[in-house]
């Protein structure tokens, strides 16, 4: 069946609407989008398409090494559960927040992290994201 949702992501005040097809598995499923319903200042795009491929890829792009981080640098983050799924938070008294500045590269302002974190992070991001991402605090 053809589901509708209505998405603010978190890196911009865009709204958009995208169809999907929950019928479909996951992994392969499609997201098109159905309408521009607000546009930020730095999302200013005529095609709807082209709209919602920059910022899935810039939410994409936050989300993933955010991932990465905790995937790869253990001592960042705890596992827990949550209704039988397990997933990682970060472990007190740490924070990553975020904002794109008006280049669009992806600030990334940590708090708590140990001077080896902090390395292990930057390392992270020079072999994924290279001249994409600023980390600071």
């Amino acid at each position: 069946m053809i589901k509708y949702t209505l998405w603010s992501p978190d890196t911009c005040c865009c709204q958009i609407e995208y169809a999907w097809d929950d019928s479909v598995p996951i992994e392969n499923r499609v997201h098109t989008c159905i309408s521009i319903r607000k546009k930020c200042s730095y999302h200013q795009l005529a095609d709807k398409h082209q709209h919602f491929d920059i910022i899935l890829k810039e939410n994409k792009m936050k989300n993933n090494i955010i991932d990465k981080f905790m995937i790869f640098i253990p001592s960042i983050s705890n596992e827990i559960d949550i209704e039988g799924q397990k997933t990682k938070k970060l472990k007190n008294q740490k924070s990553i927040d975020w904002i794109f500045d008006n280049n669009r590269k992806l600030n990334l302002l940590i708090k708590g992290f140990t001077l080896d974190e902090k390395q292990q992070m930057q390392t992270l991001i020079d072999s994924e994201y290279p001249n994409q991402i600023i980390l600071g605090e």
